[in-house]
């Protein structure tokens, strides 16, 4: 049974507790209750960037901040 979330509904005439969900029993909202991380077993992969693309976005963020702060170098007298 699926239900239809309703603003009028107080959920007072109770609840109905199966496999880990509750259903109400006046407009069948459900909750569930056995909540935990959805991921799949075991560690995830790492994954690296080739230093020629950290070296590349790192030019790109440091250029982003210059425009930004409107410095024109790099230097500290900019």
């Amino acid at each position: 049974m699926t239900g239809i979330a309703t603003r009028t509904c107080t959920h007072s005439n109770g609840w109905t507790h199966t496999g880990g969900e509750a259903t109400c029993a006046s407009c069948g909202v459900r909750r569930f209750t056995d909540y935990r991380a959805v991921r799949p077993p075991g560690l995830a992969q790492v994954v690296t960037a080739p230093r020629k693309a950290t070296a590349v976005t790192d030019r790109a963020a440091a250029e982003w901040v210059m425009m930004r702060t409107r410095r024109r170098g790099w230097g500290p007298g900019g």
